[in-house]
């Protein structure tokens, strides 16, 4: 290392031979490389793989600044690294607006272990954030924090966590365990149009924006967020088995065993309809989604993800796309107010469903509460279906059959519905209109109907 430049530069060999297999005949030699480089903020990793004659060699060269060196941002991997002024917490913390927090965990009696212990993150709420979530934190029964000092201890430590992590570093969906037994911090990063923010990327902990990042102190590193993380005990099924106004999907999950998805421990994203949604619902597909059967399952998935989708991935003034089970496009849409964000605008999904409450974090993802169930033509009922595409006679007749009732019980079926200009004039549709009575119970019809099941 230069002991001018801050920068330590290491070169590792893998010597494990792979030997590959040839067919004969086989003549001369066989040589190969590939070169893979990455540059991130303040490092530089470049790797080339040798295969020659089958055995294959990855020589490994890692750049990077010293602790206490930094480059500056989209700098060239070559630049030396500068020195910089490297505070403790509590003063870095004062520079970067999130004092009050670190001091308020001071008073509590962590002054030992936030001054004087090494190798750590810490994700500071900012101090607006911070005292705006006060009454929060008095108020809510589900956080076991009071305005004591363990209460204080807890909180603290549960927004802390071993080693510096650097957000440029971080993976997708990573997870951390805090100071408190039980308690992770997830990480999720979003990419940011060019045009929006000269950031390629917005990160969140727990879904709560991270603000600033990657400062370093004197006892590791810093992120700042914009709120506090409350804890985050259950999964994605417990949390709506505990809230009053989502039996009814509650019932439905259950029923379609999508409970047991959402019990596991893969990431996912629920976009949840309250009860009341309901009352939206078309007639035929409200006892359809209550009890669990035919497409049920498709409405259900119609509103998940495989994925943590927090709320700031949604960004004002730029369309979201991403799929959800059914591989279907869901399309995220946040207003702005004269090109200038004022107040953050309530997320509308494809148009129909707004969202109404974001970001409570489970243990396995993310829920969100929306204000209307979003229809998808894989989920519809038969008579909504024909009723959309134009198979209205043929509607009436299975109606008037009662053969309706029996084809929405079933699964895995395929109609061919003639459209309403095949029907009309023939002696189904005189009947329906002129004498619908002798439609019942009529076996001549009931073998047309069935005919094309």
């Amino acid at each position: 290392m230069d002991e001018n430049d801050g920068n330590e530069e290491t070169e590792t060999a893998d010597g494990t031979d792979t030997t590959v297999q040839v067919k004969p005949p086989y003549f001369g030699q066989f040589h190969f490389s590939m070169n893979s480089c990455v540059e991130k903020p303040s490092k530089y990793i470049c790797k080339r793989v040798v295969n020659k004659n089958g055995r294959k060699k990855t020589l490994t060269i890692t750049r990077q600044c010293c602790h206490g060196y930094a480059r500056p941002r989209n700098a060239a991997y070559a630049t030396p690294c500068d020195k910089i002024e490297i505070k403790d917490v509590e003063s870095t913390a004062a520079d970067i607006g999130a004092k009050d927090f670190v001091i308020k965990a001071k008073n509590s009696g962590l002054n030992d272990m936030i001054m004087s212990r090494k190798n750590l993150t810490m994700f500071l709420p900012v101090d607006e954030a911070f005292s705006s979530s006060s009454d929060l934190l008095q108020s809510e029964s589900n956080l076991v924090e009071k305005q004591n000092d363990d209460g204080m201890k807890k909180l603290f430590l549960r927004h802390v966590v071993d080693g510096e992590v650097s957000m440029d570093e971080v993976r997708n969906e990573q997870l951390f365990k805090t100071q408190v037994g039980g308690q992770n911090i997830r990480i999720n990063s979003y990419q940011v149009p060019l045009s929006l923010s000269p950031e390629p990327y917005r990160y969140t902990a727990n879904c709560v924006p991270i603000l600033k990042h990657d400062k370093s102190t004197e006892q590791g590193m810093i992120h700042t967020l914009d709120g506090i993380m409350k804890p985050v005990n259950k999964n994605l099924m417990d949390i709506i088995r505990d809230r009053r106004d989502m039996s009814i999907m509650r019932t439905v999950l259950e029923k379609t065993k999508l409970s047991d998805l959402l019990e596991g421990g893969k990431p996912l994203t629920i976009f949840v309809p309250t009860d009341d949604a309901l009352d939206k619902l078309e007639s035929h597909l409200r006892p359809v989604l209550k009890e669990g059967k035919g497409c049920a399952s498709n409405i259900l998935k119609n509103h998940m993800l495989d994925l943590t989708f927090c709320s700031i991935a949604s960004v004002p003034g730029a369309k979201t796309t991403a799929y959800n089970l059914l591989g279907e496009p869901m399309r995220f849409n946040r207003s702005t107010h004269g090109g200038e964000i004022e107040q953050p605008q309530p997320i509308v999904i494809n148009g129909v469903a707004k969202v109404v409450e974001t970001d409570i974090m489970g243990t396995n993802g993310v829920l969100h509460v929306i204000d209307t169930i979003m229809p998808t033509e894989t989920a519809l009922p038969l008579s909504s279906l024909m009723q959309e595409k134009n198979v209205t006679i043929f509607r009436s007749l299975l109606q008037i059959s009662r053969l309706d009732n029996a084809f929405h019980d079933m699964d895995n079926l395929t109609m061919f519905a003639p459209a309403d200009k095949a029907l009309e004039g023939t002696e189904w549709a005189k009947m329906l209109e002129e004498n619908p009575e002798l439609l019942i119970n009529n076996r001549n019809l009931n073998e047309f109907l069935s005919y094309r099941v």
